[in-house]
C-alpha cells in the first residue's frame, strides 16, 4: 500500500510542473501545435482543415511583419477565415496574401479589423 501511495505522489509531482516557453526558434511550432489543438476540440473540422489552420498560423509566425499580431484562423472546407486586430492596412493585406499561398486553401474571408495599437 505505502508503494502505491509513493508512486501516486511521484506521478502526480510529475505532472505538476510549471509549462515552460519553448525555445527561441520553436514558436511557429507551438502556435501550429495550438492550431491543431482548438481544430481537435471542434469535430466538424476535417483534417484537412486543421493541416490548413497549422500551415496558415505557421506562415504568419514566420513571416516578419505578422509574427506577433492577433490574428485568429479557422478553416472550414478550405475556407480560411481571418479574424481580430492588425496594426495596419497593409498587415490585413499581407495576412490575406499569405493566407492564399497556402496549398490548400480555396478561398479567404478577411475579417481582420485594422487598430494602430494592434488590438
Amino acid at each position: 500500500m505505502r508503494i502505491l501511495i509513493a508512486l501516486g505522489v511521484v506521478l502526480l509531482a510529475a505532472g505538476c510542473g510549471p509549462r515552460q516557453k519553448p525555445p527561441a526558434g520553436l514558436e511557429p511550432a507551438t502556435e501550429a501545435g495550438k492550431a491543431v489543438e482548438t481544430a481537435a476540440k471542434n469535430p466538424r473540422g476535417t483534417a484537412e482543415d486543421v493541416t490548413v489552420t497549422a500551415a496558415v498560423k505557421t506562415s504568419f509566425s514566420l513571416n516578419k511583419a505578422l509574427n506577433g499580431s492577433n490574428i485568429n484562423v479557422t478553416t472550414n472546407k478550405g475556407v480560411v477565415l481571418l479574424e481580430g486586430h492588425v496594426a495596419s492596412a497593409r498587415q490585413k493585406a499581407e495576412a490575406a496574401r499569405q493566407a492564399k499561398l497556402v496549398e490548400g486553401v480555396k478561398a479567404v474571408t478577411n475579417r481582420l479589423t485594422v487598430s494602430p495599437a494592434g488590438g
